[in-house]
């Protein structure tokens, strides 16, 4: 299952796994997209296999909750207490946004 996330995770520059009625999530993809990126998400609560995907997404970030996990560029950024201050400079580099 970790090949599928990280082939979810290739696909476009910012990826979120998040679930549909999670605040945090909401937070996180607001606070994105204010920066002009637009984000890939995967709400795991509305796919057919969300609850492997969400079991393996814990496994392979070692974090609990699973949702919001965010990657840029590929890159594993975690969730929201590692969003924090890193943001920008993440969604520069994955080419998500130029400011």
């Amino acid at each position: 299952m970790e090949s599928v996330i990280n082939k979810m995770a290739a696909e476009k520059p910012v990826v979120i796994f998040s679930r549909s009625n999670c605040g945090m999530c909401h937070s996180i993809k607001t606070l994105i997209s204010s920066f002009g990126a637009n984000p890939t998400v995967y709400e795991l609560d509305e796919l057919p296999n969300g609850q492997q995907l969400e079991r393996a997404l814990m496994a392979y970030s070692g974090q609990r909750p699973s949702t919001p996990t965010v990657f840029t560029g590929k890159e594993l950024v975690g969730g929201a207490n590692e969003i924090t201050g890193k943001l920008v400079p993440l969604l520069k580099k994955a080419k998500a946004i130029w400011l």
